[in-house]
Order: C-alpha cells, then structure tokens, then sequence
C-alpha cells in the first residue's frame, strides 16, 4: 500500500498552538489518518499507468495484425470466388 509522509505530531502541535486542545487535536489525526489510509491504495501510481498503456498499446497491435490477417483472407477468398466463376463461364462459352 503507498504511503504519505506525515508528521503527526507536528500536526497536533500546530492544531494545539492554533488553540485545540489535546484531545481534539488527537480526534483530527485520527481522522486524518484514516482518510489518508481509506483512498491511498486507491490511487493510481505512474507505474500503474505506464503498465495500463503498455498493455492497451500491445492489445491494439494485436488487434491491428488481427484485422490484416481477416482483410488478407478476405481477398483471397474474394479472388477464388472470381478466378472461379469466370474459369466456370469461360468453360460454359466454349461448350456452347
């Protein structure tokens, strides 16, 4: 879990010199505190971001050499198709 450097006793130092006691300066640290716990391993790091980037950029090549590989079949399939028929009225015209 990441973690924030915080001086807690500065803290309460400040709240109580700003006039808290030392009871409600406690009870701010606390909550504080847990605040910072609840939605720090929430957060995305760099790190995380260039992973996400690096798997999205690798997704999208594989679906790009996908795609090229579907258009290449197609094209062949398409070209027997006509290689076919026209070998088949080449055949008929001859026989006619």
């Amino acid at each position: 879990m990441a973690t924030l450097a915080f001086d807690t006793l500065k803290f309460m130092e400040t709240l109580q010199a700003s006039g808290f006691n030392d009871a409600q300066a406690k009870g701010i640290v606390s909550v504080l505190r847990g605040a910072q716990e609840a939605h720090l391993d929430e957060l995305a790091t760099k790190r995380d971001l260039k992973e996400l980037e690096l798997r999205l950029e690798q997704r999208m090549s594989d679906n790009k050499t996908d795609l090229l590989k579907w258009v290449g079949g197609m094209f062949a399939a398409q070209t027997a198709l006509i290689l076919a028929a026209m070998f088949a009225l080449m055949r008929g015209a001859g026989h006619g």
